[in-house]
């Protein structure tokens, strides 16, 4: 592949890039998708690899993905169960519950991880998901000012 192939391929995947997260932030502020009550995005960050634990909570991600909220749920569960420190799966459990308690247990999570940047992301996502921008929106910036450089803070941002 000669130099400036590579070029165009690497500014064609940045533009492919740059419009997926600009489509997505579009979703995301948009009101009337949120008075819709779609459930909200989830964004663990968890990457696949050979730990068990890791493994399970990308398989229960993927269940909600595909809007299996109830496997989801008793995916994240099971790994709470056997780790009950676990915060990404705490923020699936709550987020699969969709909406029956997501908000508050979400808070509930908030109070006990106040600096957790994954927590804030959350509770601001089902928010938004709720119908409440501007509280969403100030979940966002503290996921920022309490726990920036995360991956979290990054999508709050």
């Amino acid at each position: 592949m000669s130099p400036r192939t590579r070029v165009r391929l690497v500014v064609a995947v940045i533009a492919l890039a740059a419009a997926a997260v600009a489509v997505t932030g579009g979703l995301l502020l948009d009101g009337e998708d949120a008075a819709a009550g779609e459930p909200p995005p989830l964004e663990l960050g968890t990457l696949p690899s050979d730990d068990p634990q890791a493994r399970a909570l990308v398989a229960a991600a993927g269940a909600y993905e595909q809007g299996r909220l109830a496997e989801a749920r008793r995916r994240f569960e099971t790994i709470l169960a056997s780790d009950p420190s676990s915060l990404e799966a705490a923020v699936g459990a709550a987020v699969s519950a969709w909406p029956d308690g997501t908000v508050e247990r979400l808070r509930e999570l908030v109070e006990e991880h106040p600096d957790s940047a994954l927590v804030r992301l959350h509770l601001g996502l089902a928010l938004h998901s709720e119908g409440d921008p501007e509280e969403a929106e100030a979940e966002w910036r503290e996921a920022e000012k309490r726990d920036p450089d995360t991956p979290s803070a990054l999508r709050a941002e």
